[in-house]
């Protein structure tokens, strides 16, 4: 839509992400949810710029679970686990997979 109603600006995607299941509980560790969600929107990227979208970064929300300004604490949107009590970050396993994605420059097999 942006490349056919607006000229085709050049855009960069920011803070795209999916978080863990609301809560106060820990983070999910083993969120083959979170790499999933990504690839989808990775190749959709792709796709919108080998159709000629001029797309000049993506970025993911976010690195690290944080504080959500409506959300506080239930909310788990990093790729690295923080235990809010002793600030111990732990990766996830989307961690490893972004890991990959940025080394190789490809897309990892799914």
């Amino acid at each position: 839509m942006l490349r056919h109603d607006y000229g085709n600006p050049a855009v960069m995607i920011t803070e795209n992400g999916c978080s863990d299941a609301f809560g106060p509980g820990p983070a999910v560790l083993d969120d083959g949810f979170r790499s999933q969600y990504l690839r989808r929107h990775l190749e959709a990227v792709k796709g919108a710029m080998e159709a000629g979208s001029r797309i000049g970064g993506y970025f993911t929300w976010t690195l690290i679970d944080n504080w959500e300004r409506d959300l506080g604490f239930t909310s788990k949107f990093g790729l690295v686990a923080m235990d809010r009590t002793t600030g111990v970050r732990t990766p996830k396993a989307s961690y490893a997979w972004f890991k990959a994605l940025a080394e190789s420059g490809a897309l990892p097999v799914k």
